[in-house]
């Protein structure tokens, strides 16, 4: 309700981290299929990614500015990570020595919320 991403250890019924920084509640959680990141996005209109191996380390900020996030998801590779508002589709490319950010309009402008995204894989 805070804003904090709250980690438990369940076995131990006790909290192992307190991750701050949004500023609304958290709308989504999503661990990249390498385990080594973890994405919130929030009703900030930001998207934080951190790095399990440190979770005391700042996370990467993305600030949507084009209204509530409401859905992410990582590539099956953990290198890219898509975000979704109702305006925009956003790609972010992670990279060890960078990050870019591709922007996609979205065609379907009305108050639909978009709720889920997933990489489409396309076989050889």
């Amino acid at each position: 309700e805070n804003g904090n991403v709250i980690i438990w250890d369940f076995s131990s019924r006790s909290q192992l981290n307190n991750l701050r920084g949004h500023r609304a509640q958290i709308r989504q959680l999503k661990f990249s299929p390498d385990g080594s990141l973890l994405a919130s996005s929030s009703y900030d209109e930001s998207v934080r990614i951190w790095e399990t191996a440190d979770l005391n380390n700042q996370p990467i900020v993305l600030n949507a500015n084009s209204g509530y996030i409401f859905s992410v998801a990582f590539s099956p590779d953990s290198k890219s990570l898509i975000t979704g508002s109702r305006s925009i589709i956003r790609c972010l490319m992670l990279s060890a020595e960078s990050a870019s950010l591709i922007n996609i309009p979205r065609t379907n402008t009305n108050n639909t919320a978009m709720t889920f995204l997933s990489f489409i894989i396309k076989s050889p």
